[in-house]
């Protein structure tokens, strides 16, 4: 009878959310019920993802435990008794010690006599962008890149992305949550893309591409945002963080007349910390309605929205969270939630010459902060097309500088895994276009990787000792000359290819490999270029001829993964007694063999 009883109420209800006469609200919790804390907290910390536990480790390592009081699940005995008068839960939030439900007018007297019951909120609902792509005409590369950006270029060289690619720097090791409107995973630009995880908040499901229901545009949004921060495919777009893992979050229907929930918003962000994600990407914002409801200026203040405040309690969590600021400029004081968080990085729109874009939304926040907080091209954006798996095309909207802005934090975290969010904004704001003189056009500017990641230093000079005879040398600077034009060499530069265990002739010098020269001199020559702090790089099984970066490092430091993967120290040519020698220190401007067991990769710098 019980069953039948709920049965009819769920009936009513849905007719009631039909008709429009049951309204989602949030339902808040006084407390979390009578539990051993303690208990409870070691439950907690023993079930978190080795990449959860790996990344609260880096904040909170001083702490009893790596879990607090907010990570403690709603009680289950508040939500029978909301089920008791017919509630049905959409969503839990542990973090904000609520659920979120459809619910007629006459339910909520009887709702808020529950003593636990805190307070019930109305989910505002607000349109969102769908931003289709639409083709545009962008202009290609040079040459001489690491790799074939086509018409994603200008968008990636603003911020220095292809000085990180020629370092190995691609997002590996970083894992990152795409929250959006659904996604073609088919598409050829993810064809390499690690999905580690999806999830359908609307639909609660696992599916994020288009679905029975779905409208055609309900997957444009995600798959042009997600292929601007990780996708893949030479001569078309090659995004920052194309090695990064993806967790996929499908959170936004557009098939309704106002869509944007923002309880799936929060849900899916409680899902991504669970998993372990490293950075966060949300291209949707939320703002004011025409008619009038939603949240004013006044509520931009850093502590009102509730997806403000989840994006906050992410970052305090070790999640580098970035958000768009909005397309409501170019008034001043026009972002949108949670771009209003003091924690997250609101990215703002350029031109493709670096001017502020008109329509990107403006700060201040209402309490008076800078915001956004760096700006990146939201013009002309090169991304994957949905509407096919092969398409391409581009977008724009603050929506579209997002993900750069995001694919640039995955590549800051692979660098420097042990950075928290806010030392990861700072550096970045330090190193901006406009560090010295912020604004509420564009914030701190254009971020430099270049500059962030070698500490402020663009160019710096360094001696290169060779002999006459062979010498085994590395460049740990970048820069674009002919090997031979820069040094007196008898014919070529010769790297190994371990994987054909052949020498091979070679122009162009590349971060992180180590050559034979032969000179009929001994010299020492000066060179300039573009400092290598850090370098990644694929070694293969057997012997593996590496270079240097840019000061010395211990090489048994080196950072490799597998574990182990590496033997024995590093051996070096002694041009006097033409013999190889062991070392454990890497210094700059000189090649080391090194032997790996399996195949592998090093981090050397970090």
């Amino acid at each position: 009878m019980r069953r039948l009883f709920l049965a009819v109420v769920a009936v009513f209800l849905l007719c009631g959310i039909l008709e429009g006469r049951a309204n989602k609200y949030w339902i808040f919790f006084s407390d979390k019920g009578e539990i051993d804390i303690n208990s409870t907290l070691a439950h907690l910390e023993a079930n978190l993802t080795p990449y959860a536990r790996a990344r609260r480790e880096k904040l909170f390592s001083d702490r009893e435990f790596l879990v607090d009081f907010q990570d403690i699940p709603v009680n289950e005995d508040y939500i029978k008794s909301l089920q008791s008068l017919g509630v049905v839960p959409v969503h839990r939030s542990r973090w904000l010690n609520a659920v979120s439900a459809h619910l007629p007018d006459t339910l909520l007297k009887d709702i808020q006599a529950f003593e636990f019951v805190d307070s019930i909120k109305r989910i505002i609902p607000l349109p969102a962008d769908n931003g289709k792509p639409a083709v545009a005409p962008l202009f290609s590369p040079r040459d001489t890149l690491p790799y074939d950006y086509g018409p994603s270029f200008h968008q990636y060289q603003m911020v220095e992305v292809p000085f990180a690619h020629e370092l190995g720097l691609t997002g590996d090791g970083v894992l990152v949550c795409i929250m959006d409107t659904g996604f073609r995973t088919t598409h050829r630009a993810f064809a390499d893309m690690d999905i580690v995880a999806t999830y359908d908040f609307i639909n609660d499901d696992e599916m994020v591409d288009l679905e029975p229901g779905d409208i055609p545009s309900q997957i444009y949004h995600g798959t042009s945002t997600l292929s601007v921060v990780g996708g893949r495919y030479d001569g078309q777009i090659v995004a920052p963080a194309f090695r990064a893992g993806y967790l996929l979050a499908k959170t936004e229907d557009l098939s309704m007349e106002m869509p944007v929930e923002m309880d799936h918003w929060v849900a899916a962000m409680e899902w991504a910390d669970s998993i372990g994600a490293d950075v966060i990407t949300t291209s949707l914002g939320y703002s004011r309605f025409d008619d009038g409801t939603g949240y004013t200026y006044e509520d931009m203040d850093g502590n009102t929205t509730v997806i403000t405040i989840a994006a906050d309690r992410a970052a305090e969590l070790g999640i580098l969270v970035f958000t768009s600021a909005g397309n409501s400029g170019p008034s001043p004081g026009t972002l949108t939630a949670p771009a209003d968080a003091d924690s997250a990085v609101a990215v703002g729109a350029l031109e493709p010459d670096g001017e502020p874009a008109g329509f990107s939304s403006r700060g201040p926040t209402y309490d008076g902060r800078i915001k956004p907080d760096i700006s990146t091209q939201g013009i002309a954006v090169a991304c994957a097309n949905s509407e096919d798996d092969s398409s391409f095309g581009a977008f724009g909207g603050t929506s579209a500088a997002c993900p750069i802005a995001a694919g640039l934090g995955a590549v800051l975290l692979e660098a420097h895994p042990d950075w928290t969010p806010i030392m990861a904004i700072d550096s970045v704001k330090h190193y901006a276009s406009k560090s010295a003189t912020p604004d509420n056009d564009v914030g701190w500017g254009i971020p430099n990787l270049l500059l962030t990641l070698t500490g402020g230093i663009d160019s710096i000079t360094i001696p290169l000792s060779l002999v006459r005879g062979w010498s085994m040398i590395s460049f740990p600077i970048i820069f674009e000359e002919d090997i031979r034009d820069v040094l007196p060499i008898i014919g070529y530069a010769y790297s190994f290819d371990p994987e054909r265990y052949v020498y091979e002739r070679d122009s162009i010098a590349t971060p992180g490999v180590g050559y034979f020269v032969l000179s009929d001199v001994d010299t020492t020559v000066y060179i300039t270029g573009v400092p290598v702090p850090i370098y990644a790089r694929q070694l293969h099984i057997g012997w593996n001829l590496v270079g240097s970066i840019c000061r010395d490092f211990a090489y048994p430091s080196v950072d490799s993964r597998p574990d182990g993967a590496l033997y024995g120290d590093a051996y070096l040519f002694n041009t006097e007694s033409r013999r190889y020698e062991e070392t454990e220190t890497v210094e700059p401007g000189k090649g080391y063999w090194i032997l790996s067991l399996e195949p592998s990769k090093i981090w050397v710098g970090r």
